[in-house]
This record gives structure tokens, sequence and C-alpha cells, in this order.
């Protein structure tokens, strides 16, 4: 394979994994297969995203433009070059799409979440109570006489936090399990990030 031919091939590799057709992984595993030896015996590849040459030295892959002459086959590269990694700079896959997929959540996460929401909602009810609500707490026997506003607002609001961290713990628990168990079926969500 010449330096022409491995970038036609490379075009074409690149036009499958933007239409998806093949993952990130199988599409770097395929660009590694269109590595180049020189007459020099100087072994090429093509950047994952750049699509620029690259050559390899012994510090590792540097950026330069192929020579005009013809190439050498290659001859068991693929092993020498089993343990090292293309050329793959953080710089170089800006803008590369990853594909992931998301098989499930923590729920005890997901649930400490919702319990933190729950407080929140909770301690703000919980401040208007009084406003809100006078004789729902009078039937429940939460009328406090004698004690100030300001002291029945804060009890208030530190029931109802209570009572609402458990609830939305609760809800976001259960909630978790049934996303897990339908992500499971279904064999997770493929995201698509750039």
């Amino acid at each position: 394979m010449n330096f022409k031919e491995a970038e036609d091939a490379f075009k074409k590799i690149k036009a499958k994994f933007k239409d998806g057709e093949i993952s990130f992984e199988e599409f770097k595993a395929r660009v590694k297969e269109l590595m180049v030896r020189d007459k020099e015996g100087n072994i090429w590849m093509i950047g994952v995203k750049t699509g620029k040459w690259y050559v390899k030295t012994p510090e590792g892959w540097k950026p330069k433009a192929p020579p005009k002459e013809e190439t050498l086959p290659l001859q068991n590269i693929f092993q020498e070059e089993e343990e090292e990694e293309a050329p793959a700079s953080s710089s170089e896959l800006e803008g590369v799409e990853r594909e992931y997929v998301l098989r499930g959540f923590s729920p005890l996460s997901v649930a400490l979440f919702f319990g933190g929401f729950g407080i929140l909602l909770g301690v703000v009810i919980g401040a208007f109570a009084e406003a809100l609500v006078p004789q729902l707490l009078a039937s429940a026997g939460l009328n406090f006489p004698g004690m100030g506003t300001l002291w029945k607002a804060f009890i208030y609001s530190l029931m109802t936090g209570v009572v609402s961290f458990f609830a939305f713990f609760l809800l976001g628990f259960i909630l978790t399990l049934v996303i897990n168990l339908v992500l499971e079926v279904f064999g997770g969500i493929k995201l698509y990030l750039s």
C-alpha cells in the first residue's frame, strides 16, 4: 500500500464512522491498519482525526509530510506496533465523535440526589406551612400555641424536610431500579459525544 492508497482508504473509513456504520474503536483499529513503510524503513500512519501523516521516531509519532517516493511492503509491522498506540493526542481527538452505551445508574446515587431535592422542597414548604395549611396543622395537633412564628416555621421546615427526604429518596431509588431494568432489557442507550 502506498501513501495515496492509504489516504483514499482513510477517507472511506472516516465516512463510515461519521455515518455511524462503525464505532470509534473500530475506526481507530482500521486506521491503524493503514500504516505505510517508506524505502528508508520509516513507518508512517495517518492521524485519526486530522488525516495528516505521522512518522514513527524513537521519541514517538511526529507529524510530517510523507515522501513522494514509492513505498515498500509492510512485513509484520502490526506485530511490531501492537504495544504502541497510534498517534492520538488529545488535541488530535478533539471533535471526534465517541460512542458510549448507558447501561444503568447507581440507585444509591440517584436516590441521594432525589433525597437532597426533597430536603430543599420540604424546607421551603415547611417554612410557609402555617400560612398555606393552618387547618391541616391544627387538625394534626401541630399548632404549637404560644410559640413564635419563626420557631414554628423552623420546626415545620425541619419536619417536612426530613419527611420529604425519605419520600424522594424512596421515589428516586424505585425509579432508578425501573430505569435500570428497562436499560438491561433493551441493552442500554447509545450516546454519541464529540
